[in-house]
């Protein structure tokens, strides 16, 4: 998962890989101003929507985000 702002707006990224190795690649546009983080965030609640309405049981996300994993790890306070 990924998530950026700009100039031109915020949006985000997911990649979703099934147990049999099939990839499902997603990105949208924010519909609201959003900082970095707040896309990062936007990107993982996405992410596990989307895992949810598949039916997961089990889901690992991976972020190059250090802030939001820690957060919700609970490492790092929000």
């Amino acid at each position: 998962m990924d998530g950026a702002t700009n100039a031109l707006g915020s949006g985000a990224g997911i990649i979703i890989i099934s147990p049999k190795g099939i990839c499902l690649e997603h990105s949208y546009r924010l519909g609201f101003r959003a900082s970095n983080n707040e896309a990062e965030y936007e990107a993982f609640l996405v992410r596990l929507r989307a895992g949810l309405e598949m039916g997961a049981r089990d889901v690992e996300i991976y972020s190059d985000s250090r802030l939001v994993i820690n957060q919700i790890q609970g490492t790092f306070e929000a």
